[in-house]
Protein backbone atom coordinates (compact mmCIF):
# COMPACT_ATOMS: atom_id res chain seq x y z
CA UNK A 1 0.00 0.00 0.00
CA UNK A 2 1.52 3.77 -0.15
CA UNK A 3 4.11 4.02 1.82
CA UNK A 4 3.61 1.49 3.80
CA UNK A 5 6.54 -0.73 5.11
CA UNK A 6 7.48 -4.18 6.50
CA UNK A 7 6.16 -4.60 10.06
CA UNK A 8 4.26 -0.71 9.53
CA UNK A 9 0.64 -0.57 11.14
CA UNK A 10 -1.71 0.38 9.00
CA UNK A 11 -2.15 3.36 11.18
CA UNK A 12 1.60 4.06 10.70
CA UNK A 13 1.16 3.90 6.81
CA UNK A 14 -1.98 6.47 7.37
CA UNK A 15 -0.20 8.66 8.91
CA UNK A 16 2.73 8.66 6.60
CA UNK A 17 0.21 9.37 3.86
CA UNK A 18 -0.82 12.57 5.92
CA UNK A 19 2.58 13.78 5.97
CA UNK A 20 3.45 13.71 2.48
CA UNK A 21 0.06 15.88 1.83
CA UNK A 22 2.03 19.25 1.34
CA UNK A 23 -0.01 22.54 2.43
CA UNK A 24 -0.40 25.94 0.11
CA UNK A 25 2.49 28.44 0.55
CA UNK A 26 1.84 31.84 1.33
CA UNK A 27 2.50 33.52 -2.00
CA UNK A 28 -0.04 30.77 -3.64
CA UNK A 29 -2.49 31.43 -1.00
CA UNK A 30 -1.96 35.33 -1.90
CA UNK A 31 -2.40 35.18 -5.05
CA UNK A 32 -5.93 33.19 -5.01
CA UNK A 33 -7.08 35.70 -3.09
CA UNK A 34 -5.82 38.63 -5.27
CA UNK A 35 -7.94 36.60 -8.55
CA UNK A 36 -10.81 36.23 -6.57
CA UNK A 37 -10.83 39.72 -5.31
CA UNK A 38 -10.41 40.73 -8.87
CA UNK A 39 -13.58 38.29 -10.10
CA UNK A 40 -15.58 40.00 -7.22
CA UNK A 41 -14.68 43.22 -8.61
CA UNK A 42 -15.47 42.56 -12.20
CA UNK A 43 -18.80 41.53 -10.97
CA UNK A 44 -19.73 44.49 -9.04
CA UNK A 45 -18.47 46.75 -12.07
CA UNK A 46 -20.84 45.26 -14.34
CA UNK A 47 -24.30 45.69 -12.92
CA UNK A 48 -25.97 45.48 -16.62
CA UNK A 49 -27.08 42.30 -17.07
CA UNK A 50 -28.76 40.55 -13.31
CA UNK A 51 -27.89 37.53 -14.08
CA UNK A 52 -24.10 38.20 -14.32
CA UNK A 53 -23.24 36.91 -10.51
CA UNK A 54 -25.02 33.32 -11.26
CA UNK A 55 -23.18 32.57 -14.17
CA UNK A 56 -19.76 34.47 -13.64
CA UNK A 57 -18.74 31.04 -13.06
CA UNK A 58 -19.90 29.29 -16.42
CA UNK A 59 -16.98 29.29 -19.46
CA UNK A 60 -18.11 27.82 -22.48
CA UNK A 61 -17.01 24.02 -23.23
CA UNK A 62 -14.12 23.97 -26.25
CA UNK A 63 -15.07 22.27 -28.88
CA UNK A 64 -11.56 20.07 -29.05
CA UNK A 65 -8.65 19.68 -27.85
CA UNK A 66 -5.47 20.54 -30.07
CA UNK A 67 -1.74 18.65 -30.26
CA UNK A 68 0.07 18.96 -27.03
CA UNK A 69 3.73 20.60 -27.24
CA UNK A 70 5.13 17.17 -27.84
CA UNK A 71 2.74 16.86 -30.97
CA UNK A 72 1.04 13.99 -29.69
CA UNK A 73 -3.48 14.21 -30.01
CA UNK A 74 -5.33 15.41 -27.27
CA UNK A 75 -9.04 14.78 -25.98
CA UNK A 76 -11.40 16.74 -23.81
CA UNK A 77 -12.27 15.29 -20.06
CA UNK A 78 -15.91 15.35 -19.61
CA UNK A 79 -15.31 16.90 -16.59
CA UNK A 80 -13.79 20.29 -15.90
CA UNK A 81 -11.37 21.43 -13.48
CA UNK A 82 -11.97 22.65 -10.02
CA UNK A 83 -11.32 25.83 -11.71
CA UNK A 84 -13.71 25.32 -14.24
CA UNK A 85 -11.38 24.76 -16.93
CA UNK A 86 -11.80 22.26 -19.88
CA UNK A 87 -8.66 19.46 -19.33
CA UNK A 88 -7.31 17.73 -22.28
CA UNK A 89 -5.35 14.76 -22.39
CA UNK A 90 -3.02 12.57 -24.57
CA UNK A 91 -4.23 8.65 -25.45
CA UNK A 92 -1.25 8.02 -23.37
CA UNK A 93 -2.46 8.86 -20.25
CA UNK A 94 -5.98 7.52 -20.80
CA UNK A 95 -5.99 3.93 -19.38
CA UNK A 96 -3.14 4.17 -17.64
CA UNK A 97 -3.83 3.92 -13.54
CA UNK A 98 -3.27 7.31 -13.24
CA UNK A 99 -6.55 9.76 -12.93
CA UNK A 100 -5.68 12.53 -15.26
CA UNK A 101 -9.49 14.05 -15.61
CA UNK A 102 -10.52 15.75 -12.92
CA UNK A 103 -13.80 13.31 -12.08
CA UNK A 104 -11.00 10.54 -13.06
CA UNK A 105 -12.89 9.47 -15.95
CA UNK A 106 -9.49 8.44 -17.77
CA UNK A 107 -9.75 4.74 -15.66
CA UNK A 108 -13.08 4.37 -15.61
CA UNK A 109 -13.14 0.25 -15.98
CA UNK A 110 -15.93 0.04 -18.24
CA UNK A 111 -14.12 2.75 -21.00
CA UNK A 112 -11.00 1.45 -20.46
CA UNK A 113 -11.84 -2.24 -21.52
CA UNK A 114 -13.58 -1.05 -24.68
CA UNK A 115 -10.71 1.58 -25.32
CA UNK A 116 -8.16 -1.20 -25.03
CA UNK A 117 -10.03 -4.00 -26.99
CA UNK A 118 -10.54 -1.79 -29.73
CA UNK A 119 -7.23 -0.33 -29.59
CA UNK A 120 -5.96 -4.13 -30.12
CA UNK A 121 -8.87 -4.82 -32.84
CA UNK A 122 -7.57 -1.52 -34.88
CA UNK A 123 -3.86 -3.12 -34.64
CA UNK A 124 -4.75 -5.87 -35.94
CA UNK A 125 -6.93 -4.34 -38.80
CA UNK A 126 -3.97 -2.38 -39.65
CA UNK A 127 -1.28 -5.21 -39.42
CA UNK A 128 -3.28 -7.95 -41.58
CA UNK A 129 -3.96 -5.01 -44.59
CA UNK A 130 -0.14 -4.24 -44.49
CA UNK A 131 0.58 -7.78 -44.78
CA UNK A 132 -2.00 -8.19 -47.40
CA UNK A 133 -0.59 -4.75 -49.48
CA UNK A 134 2.98 -6.35 -49.49
CA UNK A 135 1.57 -9.65 -50.43
CA UNK A 136 0.07 -7.78 -53.73
CA UNK A 137 2.89 -5.73 -54.30
CA UNK A 138 5.10 -8.98 -53.81
CA UNK A 139 7.41 -6.86 -51.05
CA UNK A 140 8.54 -8.69 -48.19
CA UNK A 141 8.78 -6.11 -45.52
CA UNK A 142 6.50 -4.49 -43.78
CA UNK A 143 6.16 -2.46 -40.60
CA UNK A 144 4.13 -4.03 -37.85
CA UNK A 145 2.46 -1.76 -35.55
Amino acid sequence: MYGRQRGESSEAAILNIKADIRTMDEAEMERIEEEVDSEERLMQADRISPHRARHFRHRKRRKGCGSSRHGHKQMLCPSRSSHHYDVCITSEQLCDDIADCPGGEDENPTNCLFYKSTKEQLKHIYNTVLLLADHATGQGSHHEL
